[in-house]
């Protein structure tokens, strides 16, 4: 359930919802659940360890990619971010660091399938 503040960010164009496909994200998100993210503004985020991210692949402009934010490089502004699920995840351990610019937004609710 939205609050009313988490309704008026919605209608504003700050959240947009997804639908998580692949498992590379269990046991904390599975196929066919959907996921409330909150986009950043202007570029800017408000990051921590241990945050999910929803991101531009790196190399791939048709893909994005739901992970764990694992470490943030603040020298090369980027984020060492990996799957829950390390067996069937592509994540910074075969990427290398993701830029903070790829980051399209956070996780901040997710919907049970």
């Amino acid at each position: 359930r939205l609050s009313g503040w988490h309704f008026c960010r919605w209608m504003c164009g700050r959240l947009i919802r997804r639908k998580v496909t692949g498992n590379s994200m269990l046991p904390t998100l599975t196929a066919g659940s959907e996921v409330l993210i909150e986009r950043s503004k202007s570029g800017r985020h408000n990051l921590c360890v241990g945050d999910i991210i929803y991101c531009q692949h790196p190399f791939n402009t048709n893909l994005q990619l739901i992970k764990r934010i694992q470490r943030i490089d603040t020298n090369r502004n980027a984020v060492f971010a990996v799957g829950d699920n390390p067996n069937s995840s592509t994540d910074s351990r075969t990427l290398g660091l993701i830029p903070k610019k790829n980051i399209l937004g956070k996780i901040i609710c997710v919907f049970a399938s």
